[in-house]
C-alpha cells in the first residue's frame, strides 16, 4: 500500500497530474485500478493484473532493444549508478575501453545507494546500477529486476597507526573485539555489513562514532584510536593503517549489477560487466568472485 503522492514523487510527477492520468486509464479500460484503504490506496485485482502485464510487456521491450543493439552500432545514452567505491574502483577504470567498444554511446554516471536505485530503475532514470547486496533489496524472485553478482568487495580493518596490529600482515576480526568502533549510520550502506561481520566473529562492537565518508572515517580512526572496516576498493589519505582481515570466513560484500528484466542483455551493459570481470580476475590478490 501507499499514496498517490508517494508514487508521483518516485516518478518525478505532480500528484494531481498523476492522479488524473490514473483516473483516465481506469476510465479507458472500464475497470477500477485502485481502492481506498484509510489514507492509502491499494491495487484492485484488475490493477494487479494490469501491473503484472505491464512488467511482462516492459521486459519483452527491453529484450527487444537488447537484441537490436547486437545487430547494429550502439547509439544513445547509458545511465549508470554505482555505490561510491564501485564507481571509483570498477566503473571509472573501464570507461576508456567502454568508449572504445561503443564510440557513439554517451555514458552518464552517478553515485547511488540501495534500495533507492531500484526506484530509479523503474522510473527510467537509471539503466543499470551496481550496489552491495543487502537485506532490504528486492528478492531474487522479483521478476521486475535482473540481479547478477558482479564481484566481491573485500573488507579490511582500518586501525590507528599506533594500534598494536598496525604493522601486522593481517588481523582477525575477533582480535578487535575490545576496541571501540566507528560505523556508518544505521540507515547508511555498510552499517549492517559491519555489524553482521562482527557478530559472525563473536562480538558486538562498542560504537562511539558514526560516519560514512571513507576519508572522514580514516581521520576519526587516527584521531580517536577507534577502529572500523573499509572496502579494499576505497581510497583515502591518512596515517591510519589498512590491514587485511584474516580468518574464516573473511568479511566481504557482494556487489550486484542490477537492471530491469530484459535489459541485462544490452551490449553496453554486457561489455561493462565483461570488462569489470576481466579486471577483477587480473587482480586476484585484491578481488575475488
Amino acid at each position: 500500500m501507499g499514496t498517490i503522492t508517494e508514487a508521483a514523487h518516485l516518478l518525478y510527477r505532480s500528484p494531481s497530474g498523476y492522479s488524473r492520468q490514473l483516473r483516465g486509464l481506469a476510465d479507458e479500460l472500464g475497470v477500477e485500478l485502485l481502492e481506498q484503504h484509510g489514507r492509502e490506496v491499494r491495487l484492485t485485482p484488475a490493477g494487479q493484473h494490469l501491473v503484472a502485464y505491464a512488467h511482462e510487456t516492459h521486459a519483452a521491450w527491453e529484450q527487444t532493444k537488447s537484441a537490436l543493439t547486437k545487430e547494429t552500432e550502439v547509439v544513445g545514452r547509458l545511465w549508470l549508478g554505482a555505490h561510491p567505491t564501485a564507481l571509483s574502483a570498477l566503473v571509472a577504470p573501464n570507461l576508456e575501453e567502454l568508449a572504445a567498444a561503443h564510440p557513439r554511446l554517451s555514458v552518464h554516471l552517478s553515485e547511488t545507494e540501495a534500495p533507492q536505485c531500484f526506484d530509479q530503475l523503474i522510473a527510467g532514470h537509471l539503466d543499470a546500477c551496481i550496489v552491495p547486496a543487502r537485506a532490504d533489496l528486492p528478492p531474487a524472485s522479483d521478476h521486475r529486476f535482473h540481479q547478477d553478482t558482479l564481484a566481491s568487495e573485500p573488507m579490511d580493518a582500518l586501525i590507528p597507526s599506533h594500534h598494536r596490529a598496525a604493522a601486522s600482515n593481517w588481523v582477525e576480526l575477533g582480535g578487535l573485539s575490545q576496541d571501540r568502533w566507528i560505523l556508518p549510520g544505521a540507515d547508511r550502506s555498510g552499517h549492517q555489513e559491519v555489524l553482521s561481520a562482527c557478530h559472525a566473529a563473536g562480538f558486538t562492537p562498542e560504537v562511539i562514532h558514526y560516519a560514512q565518508d571513507t576519508q572522514a572515517v580514516a581521520d576519526l580512526v587516527e584521531a580517536t584510536g577507534a577502529v572500523s572496516l573499509t572496502s579494499r576498493f576505497a581510497t583515502f589519505r591518512s596515517t591510519a593503517a589498512r590491514v587485511p582481515l584474516g580468518g574464516s570466513p573473511t568479511p566481504h560484500r557482494k556487489l550486484l549489477l542490477c537492471t530491469l528484466t530484459g535489459a541485462e542483455g544490452s551490449q553496453p551493459i554486457e561489455t561493462l560487466a565483461q570488462l569489470i570481470a576481466t579486471r577483477t580476475l587480473d587482480r586476484r590478490d585484491d578481488y575475488y568472485l
